[in-house]
């Protein structure tokens, strides 16, 4: 009789359709792994920054009408500010200008751009400590025990990491949605959603 080739048990025929789909995912694990690592950086806003501003003097005085004080907390509001304002000179002043001069912003360009804008956020934060602990040594306190510099001297860091959101933060969710197959949008999304995750326990270790 003829003889068979053995039949191996669970073996699986993917469609070249398939192999292509897991191909393009594959192909975003270098993004994947690069906005980890932003994250880490952006997660900083709501540890490093507050612990950092708590230290500082955050006692708004304007003469005997207004004094108050600012939980260090609130200055991401200037994150906030940041995107508000930023989001609509990107889409309406620098993409057409850009365009005007030949240069097309991609979305791994804007993502580049976030990139650097995250990592001098985290050089302003470093001169600012520094700043901070040599007014320490020196024994500038304030009566209540904050060191005597403004807490509002963090401005710049959140200003930075909001216009660091505007470029690589919704660049992400562009390049993960639209570079993905049909059928692993969903699961692409989800990962970008996890690089958010991953940030954080990378900034709380």
């Amino acid at each position: 009789g003829e003889r068979r080739a053995p039949r191996v048990s669970g073996a699986k025929h993917y469609s070249h359709e398939q192999v292509e789909e897991v191909r393009l995912v594959v192909r975003l694990f270098p993004m994947f792994v690069a906005t980890i690592f932003y994250w880490t950086v952006y997660s900083q806003m709501q540890t490093l920054f507050v612990t950092q501003g708590t230290q500082m003097n955050t006692k708004v005085d304007w003469g005997p009408k207004f004094q108050m004080d600012i939980p260090a907390a609130t200055l991401s509001a200037f994150d906030t500010l940041s995107i508000i304002v930023l989001v609509p000179l990107y889409d309406k002043g620098l993409v057409p200008s850009l365009r005007r001069c030949g240069v097309k912003m991609t979305v791994l360009r804007r993502i580049g751009v976030g990139l650097i804008l995250a990592s001098v956020s985290m050089v302003v934060a470093g001169l600012v400590e520094r700043r901070r602990l040599s007014l320490a040594a020196q024994g500038k306190f304030n009566d209540r025990g904050e060191v005597d510099m403004s807490v509002f001297w963090q401005t710049g860091q959140y200003v930075l990491v909001g216009a660091s959101e505007v470029f690589t933060s919704i660049g992400q969710l562009e390049l993960f949605y639209d570079q993905a197959p049909d059928s692993m949008r969903s699961c692409c999304s989800a990962l970008a959603l996890l690089t958010t995750a991953l940030g954080g326990y990378i900034a709380g270790g």
